[in-house]
Formats: C-alpha cells, structure tokens, sequence
C-alpha cells in the first residue's frame, strides 16, 4: 500500500524537456485546450453561441493580444515565450474559434450524456 504523506524537508527539482517551452509547444497546448473545451461546451453541453457574440469576443482577445504583446516582456521568466495571461488569451481564442468551426453541425452526444447519438 502507498502513503501520500507532506515532506516540507524534501526539495525536489524538475528539469522538463526544453522542447516543452519551446514556443511552438505553448501555441500546440493553447489550441489543444480551447478545441477541447469547445468541443464539449457544444457537443455536451449543447451550448449554441450567437454569432455576434463569438466574433465580438474574438475581436475582444484579439485586441487583449495585442495589448499584451506590446507590454513589456520583463513578466516572463527568460526562456519562456508566453506568459500565463497571453496563454488563457490564446486559449480562449481557439475556444471561440472552434465553437465557430462546429456552429450548425448536430450535436454528437445527448445533453450532459455519455452516449454519442448514434448509440456508439
């Protein structure tokens, strides 16, 4: 049997693969999380946006982007690309993206459901 027990004398250190902060992977992992989390905001949860409201929340981001990129830098620690608010930006992007990308396609699942609708 295993025990999780707090260690405050153990110091542990985490040495990731520098491909994880590269760049290229923190772009992947924003549209990776917002795909996701529009594919269930719409197809479980049968969430319809209107499309007003998705084009004007993506030209909200769009200009919060922006804005960040012409802030200072100086927040990010060196070697990493992103800081965390240009992250969620970026995700919520491609949340709204892919919530344009699904609109008017049928919903795969029953609402809140674990059956896709065609039984499978």
């Amino acid at each position: 049997a295993f025990h999780i027990r707090r260690r405050p004398d153990v110091t542990v250190e985490h040495h990731p693969d520098p491909s994880l902060i590269r760049p290229s992977s923190f772009r992947a992992r924003t549209e990776g999380l917002g795909r996701s989390e529009a594919y269930i905001s719409y197809h479980w949860e049968h969430r319809r946006w209107p499309i007003w409201k998705l084009y004007a929340g993506w030209v909200y981001y769009q200009i919060r982007l922006i804005v960040l990129n012409l802030q200072s830098k100086s927040a990010v620690p060196e070697g990493i690309d992103m800081s965390r608010k240009e992250f969620e930006v970026r995700r919520k992007m491609e949340r709204i993206h892919q919530h344009l990308r699904e609109r008017g396609t049928p919903h795969k699942y029953h609402k809140r459901g674990t059956m896709k609708k065609n039984g499978r």
